[in-house]
């Protein structure tokens, strides 16, 4: 994410040369660590542009001398520097290359883009700036709508400043009352549209046409996407303090998982953390569509889980597990903890794994239950790296 040294330092150094009219361009593909010239006091502003083609350089001149005001939108997010990507262990003080965690894919777990980072973005996605202001006034949708039947956001867009402009009007929702709780996005856009050249002092009527089935949750039951009964809460904006308006949308609820019969561990969880996955055979993916894999621990702490658990009446818990042997591997705890309810909730069993020294090579392994009641979020909690789950079955 950093820009090569050299060209931090010619901002810099311009920037000293000319405070408060200096503009940096930002010419790229991705995002850039650009924390420190955002907060460069001499810097006047920023304009940021894709590669753009052969008319890029004319259409950069254009922006900066005022003949059009640019409005366009951020794509990603920008975050300050490298300390708010995924690491594998604790913070250290000096960052290396090699303490982020490249192999964390899954984004919910790893807390990235726009959806669940909790990290605070230099420029949020979604961010644009014009040579203009605009006013946005309240936002109409219904009270209640169906999950497969789209509506219509709308609201009132004013210009407030002096220049003519397009403004992008940016639309976003999020569950408020979903059964995986922090685990749907905190935010998720649900549409856009850019109005062209709205005057000084003129307001235009704004419509967005919004599709409930775009909030879709899987549903491991059922096997299915599906859009979740509940009160979601619509915004307008990429600022905190836009218009809202709460919508109830009737869909479908999430099932209750009956671990009765063995289930592929990978298959079924909702729930991940620091886990890895690796395939069980060829002969088992061929037969299932989506694949078919285990699910590992990389260090202690790990963890995996199941949303709506069905635990009343289980006196047992049933894994089939296997053991790394690879030098990574710490297996000098080999304990797979079953809680309730959290991570760290009531602890339900200790599971003991036997050292089998082949990822690949699974044994059945078992514990009793207790204090297991209830339809409860079931969590697996690693107490080492290198234990691999295949398969999860509750005795009754």
């Amino acid at each position: 994410l950093d820009l090569a040294e050299r060209q931090a330092e010619l901002v810099k150094r311009v920037a000293a040369a000319k405070p408060g009219r200096t503009v940096v361009v930002v010419v790229s593909s991705y995002p850039f660590a650009i924390g420190d010239i955002a907060a460069d006091p001499n810097v006047a502003s920023i304009v940021y542009t894709s590669h753009a083609g052969q008319a890029a350089g004319t259409a950069l001149a254009e922006a900066l001398f005022g003949d059009f005001s640019p409005a366009g939108r951020l794509t990603s997010t920008w975050l300050a520097d490298t300390a708010s990507l995924p690491k594998p262990g604790p913070k250290t003080e000096e960052f290396r290359v090699d303490e982020v965690d490249m192999l964390e894919y899954d984004v919910i777990s790893a807390g990235l883009t726009y959806r669940y980072s909790k990290a605070e973005a230099v420029y949020g996605f979604g961010h644009g700036l014009s040579y203009t202001s605009f006013e946005y006034g309240d936002l109409e949708a219904p009270d209640e709508a169906a999950a497969d039947a789209p509506f219509t956001l709308a609201l009132n867009v004013t210009n407030t400043g002096e220049r003519a402009s397009d403004e992008v009007v940016l639309a976003f929702a999020s569950a408020c009352e979903s059964a995986y709780g922090d685990r749907v996005p905190e935010t998720q856009l649900v549409g856009f549209e850019r109005v062209k050249d709205i005057a000084p002092g003129e307001t235009r009527r704004v419509e967005i046409e919004v599709d409930p089935a775009d909030l879709f949750v899987w549903d491991v039951v059922s096997g299915q996407r599906i859009v979740e009964t509940g009160r979601y809460l619509f915004f307008a904006g990429t600022d905190a303090e836009g218009p809202e308006k709460e919508v109830r949308i009737e869909g479908e609820t999430i099932g209750e998982l009956d671990l009765s019969e063995a289930q592929n561990v990978w298959e079924k969880a909702t729930i991940a953390r620091g886990v890895t996955y690796w395939e069980v055979s060829k002969l088992n993916t061929v037969a299932r569509r989506g694949g078919y894999h285990s699910t590992g621990s990389r260090r202690a702490g790990d963890h995996v889980g199941f949303t709506k658990a069905v635990l009343d009446g289980a006196t047992a818990i049933e894994l089939r597990t296997a053991t790394t042997a690879a030098d990574w591997a710490d297996l000098s705890d080999p304990v797979v903890e079953v809680r309730a309810d959290a991570p760290d909730g009531p602890v339900l069993a200790e599971v003991r794994v036997p050292i089998t020294g082949d990822l690949q090579k699974f044994e059945h392994v078992e514990a009793p239950l207790n204090g297991a009641e209830g339809v409860r979020d079931l969590y697996l909690r690693f107490r080492c790296g290198g234990i691999y789950i295949e398969s999860i079955r509750l005795r009754r």
